[in-house]
């Protein structure tokens, strides 16, 4: 683990009152914010932050509607703060990021932090105003990589 993303993380616990906040040996760590699970993905060799949270389940009839709606939200990142909007079978609608780490200090990990889950929020709501909007996701979100069990949940 780098430096930075250990002094950033160091940081962020401090700000939230977890003092001991790290990634796990696999580099990933999911944080509970009100009624969302950050997950967030280190990668070491590109010195990359992957952040990802889950939005809403799918529609079980008509999806072309809500992938419109994606698809008009991620046009120019300009409804998205530069995050893009996916879809899976597993977790819904995801919204996701790339961040590279060296570009960031505390104040700005943390402000991009907030800023990823204010935008999560907005879209969450637009997506639950549409006809046949999907169920809210689980609070248990499936990462790519089977069998993969993280060590590091903490719910704030």
């Amino acid at each position: 683990m780098s430096r930075i993303m250990n002094d950033l993380m160091s940081s962020l616990g401090k700000t939230l009152g977890f003092p001991d906040l790290c990634f796990d040996p696999t580099g990933y760590c999911a944080l509970g914010f009100d009624d969302f699970l950050l997950n967030m993905q280190y990668i070491e060799a590109t010195e990359q932050l992957f952040l990802s949270v889950s939005l809403a389940g799918l529609p079980e009839g008509n999806r072309q509607p809500l992938y419109e709606l994606l698809l008009q939200g991620n046009c120019g990142f300009a409804q998205t703060g530069g995050a893009t909007l996916g879809v899976n079978e597993e977790n819904g609608v995801v919204l996701s990021a790339h961040i590279k780490v060296i570009t960031l200090d505390s104040l700005s990990f943390e402000t991009l932090i907030d800023n990823f889950l204010t935008m999560a929020e907005s879209w969450r709501e637009r997506i639950a105003l549409m006809p046949d909007a999907g169920k809210a996701p689980s609070a248990t979100v499936r990462l790519p990589r089977d069998g993969f069990m993280p060590e590091s949940l903490l719910r704030i």
